[in-house]
């Protein structure tokens, strides 16, 4: 018993390959969105650099169960 053909494959496991198709579709648009950035050259993203102190004194404050300057913000 041979591979099924690619429509009865898609037709068995439609979540399956919308999920795949939505992984391929993000990683495409992640690379590039790195490649055309002005720091492609080194190895890590100026525009991510930022938020890494954010988001780790969030998940302190959460983790402390207190509510911190993160959620004051947003509402």
């Amino acid at each position: 018993m041979g591979p099924f053909p690619l429509p009865e494959a898609i037709r068995r496991h439609p979540v399956a390959w919308g999920l795949a198709a939505t992984f391929a579709a993000s990683l495409l648009l992640r690379g590039l969105y790195l490649a055309g950035s002005p720091d492609r050259d080194w190895p890590f993203s100026i525009f991510f650099a930022g938020d890494a102190r954010f988001f780790h004194t969030a998940a302190l404050d959460f983790a402390r169960g207190r509510e911190g300057a993160a959620a004051r913000e947003v509402q």
